[in-house]
């Protein structure tokens, strides 16, 4: 009798570790996945950026087909539900500066960011110490003219 209460106990611990085992495979997968995921995005955002769309400039727009192209490319990526979630994961955070400022942005030193919905990061100026609130849409570009938006404190 005690062999088999001892295999039983056995069992019940070895099916307990088991499902533990499985919880925290699945927690880890989904993190790292999640985490992995974004970033691969965001990297992938700005090599787009630096290699292909190029640096916006403030003054009038060229419509051209090449210009069209590169505003429509870089906005695409820049609205993607995954560059937000990576934005938006590093809210009020020197990283998030970091982020904006590989994407293009200038920004100054203890600046506050939360997420910014734009898409032309050149044009964006945010002076040291400036601090602005969450879901800020910052829109720089009219239909014949880029304008250059500077943030002060």
């Amino acid at each position: 009798m005690d062999d088999k209460l001892a295999h039983r106990i056995c069992r019940q611990q070895y099916a307990n570790d088991i499902i533990k085992l499985y919880a925290l495979f699945g927690l880890i997968t989904a993190i790292v996945t999640t985490f992995f995921v974004t970033e691969t995005f965001f990297v992938c955002a700005v090599l787009v950026k630096w290699f292909f769309v190029g640096k916006f400039w403030p003054g009038p727009r060229n419509h051209t087909f090449g210009e069209e192209f590169r505003r429509w490319l870089h906005e695409r990526l820049c609205m993607h539900t995954l560059f937000e979630q990576n934005l938006r994961r590093w809210h009020s955070t020197e990283v998030l500066a970091i982020k904006y400022r590989l994407m293009g942005a200038k920004f100054g030193v203890k600046t506050q960011p939360d997420y910014v919905m734009l898409t032309e990061h050149d044009l964006l100026t945010v002076e040291d110490g400036c601090v602005f609130g969450s879901n800020v849409n910052l829109i720089p570009v009219g239909d014949d003219y880029s304008h250059r938006i500077i943030m002060r404190k």
